[in-house]
């Protein structure tokens, strides 16, 4: 049923994820209680009093234009329950072919990038004239958000309503990776975490910087933690957790830690075997280090004690003072060009 005395707010050749089976395009529809969407298929309708949040993805840098619904409780679609549903439409080439592009004359291509940019235009103010439409008729209780480009980063998609997290840890953090974790353990402790993984790390410092701003709590480690075997242990030993210091185990710089409490909390939640055969061989590495080292101040002392012991001339002497100083010109002239060479690199 529409809104009284108000014409048809329409959306027309919209696709819907999750992809049904069919994958026809159909039309959703504004109604007085809620959305329909149309196709071959069966209609499906999406309560405004189910909606949760509500996002809108216009198309500047994208080939698709979408308006996304995250629901409060799931709803059936295609025999499946589902808690998050979008509608979209295609606005540019999906997939390039090269063959045709090199085809393409210029006049052509110019004339196809003055289509899509008219065919950006009109889907915008689409869009925008159907979830404005929207926002008035019910007021404050459903307001539309548009994604922050500038704190986008690669991975799956999902959405998360931080309201419902209590904090956030970051994973395989270390110089040696390439990619870093993220975990975000839920105010529901029965609740499973959400792993979002080998996300780049140039992204991590924005992560923090965006999480400073919320004034939200944020720990960080270079291991992979065993999630499920620590949750189930805070659900059914809560106050033993709390005992304990709570997620105090998260804080790898953690000064009031003792190293016996630090060893016997990663005893017990670190389980990854390839990232402890990489502690030993850096251990193993540092201690080869110091071998070295003392190596080299043996060998100096062995040379000043030989060097006591036997007695020299004046002329031998200065036969050595001065093959010395060749040598030492050598090595000076030696590193200069290897430093040289390290610039070049």
């Amino acid at each position: 049923m529409r809104p009284s005395g108000q014409k048809r707010v329409v959306l027309r050749d919209m696709s819907i994820r999750p992809v049904t089976r069919k994958r026809n395009q159909g039309t959703l529809e504004m109604h007085a209680n809620g959305l329909r969407y149309t196709s071959k298929s069966e209609p499906i309708d999406i309560l405004f009093s189910n909606i949760r949040n509500a996002f809108y993805q216009p198309c500047k840098n994208e080939v698709v234009i979408a308006l996304h619904f995250h629901l409060k409780n799931p709803i059936l679609i295609d025999k499946k329950l589902v808690k998050d549903v979008q509608f979209y439409r295609e606005v540019g080439e999906v997939q390039t072919d090269l063959a045709q592009v090199r085809g393409r004359g210029e006049r052509e291509e110019a004339e196809r990038e003055q289509t899509e940019r008219r065919l950006k235009k009109k889907f915008h103010q689409e869009f925008e004239n159907f979830y404005r439409t929207i926002e008035e008729e019910l007021g404050q209780r459903i307001m539309f958000e548009v994604p922050y480009e500038k704190l986008a980063f690669p991975g799956p998609a999902f959405v998360l309503v931080l309201a419902d997290v209590e904090r956030v840890h970051f994973e395989r953090v270390s110089f040696r990776t390439r990619n870093f974790d993220i975990v975000f353990i839920f105010k529901d402790y029965k609740r499973p975490v959400h792993h979002v993984g080998a996300i780049p790390n140039k992204h991590l410092e924005m992560i923090k910087q965006w999480l400073d701003s919320c004034e939200f709590r944020y720990t960080q480690g270079p291991l992979t933690l065993q999630w499920k075997m620590i949750m189930k242990e805070i659900t059914t030993k809560p106050q033993e957790f709390l005992d304990n210091g709570g997620w105090s185990f998260l804080d790898e710089d953690d000064p009031d830690q003792s190293g016996e409490d630090s060893e016997d909390q990663e005893s017990e939640f670190e389980v990854s075997e390839d990232e402890l055969d990489e502690a030993e061989e850096s251990t193993e590495e540092e201690f080869d280090d110091s071998e070295l080292e003392l190596g080299d101040e043996e060998s100096e002392e062995e040379y000043e004690e030989d060097s006591d012991e036997e007695g020299e001339d004046w002329d031998d002497l200065e036969e050595q003072a001065r093959a010395d100083d060749d040598e030492e010109e050598f090595a000076v002239v030696s590193a200069e060009y290897r430093h040289m060479g390290e610039e070049f690199l």
